[in-house]
């Protein structure tokens, strides 16, 4: 077999190996980082809702909220909690196409990927195919063939195409 396609098969098989091990780490990786970021949402939140009690315990009285002909009557915390739930909720509705648009980005990219490497499978089966082939249809190396040509200094010197000796 060509040292070429040696050197090719045994690269092949330890970027494979690094391959996997990079998966495998990565995935790794994104769990732990799932953990610890869904532990600090969790810390957050509950900052958050303590901020909150402490905000409505503080600021108890009564407003009154007209907007047009509609009116109605409420403390100021309620009233500030509801206009944030409101701003968060009108965030996400503006935020959403894009993170649809990811989303599908992500799965193309990912099916062009999942169809790449079934080709790459299928091409590897057809080197080792050829290979075997090839093996069985020539078990001898060839010989090599002699140079085609002697320089006049090999001639006059009577070398046979050996360098001299200096």
């Amino acid at each position: 077999m060509p040292e070429s396609v040696i050197l090719y098969s045994k690269k092949g098989a330890a970027l494979r190996q690094n391959r996997k091990l990079l998966m495998r780490d990565r995935k790794h990786e994104d769990n732990q980082g799932r953990g610890t970021s869904m532990q600090l949402l969790l810390i957050l939140g509950i900052a958050v809702a303590i901020a909150a009690v402490a905000f409505a315990l503080q600021n108890n009285m009564t407003v009154t909220v007209t907007l047009g002909l509609w009116s109605f009557d409420s403390s100021l915390a309620m009233v500030l909690l509801l206009a944030m739930a409101v701003g968060a909720a009108i965030a996400l509705l503006v935020s959403w196409p894009g993170m649809i648009k990811r989303l599908w980005s992500s799965s193309q990219l990912r099916r062009k990927v999942n169809k790449l490497e079934a080709d790459k499978a299928e091409l590897e089966q057809r080197v080792t195919r050829l290979r075997e082939e090839l093996a069985r249809v020539s078990p001898e190396p060839l010989p090599e063939e002699p140079p085609p040509h002697l320089d006049l200094k090999s001639l006059f010197l009577g070398n046979d195409g050996e360098k001299p000796k200096e």
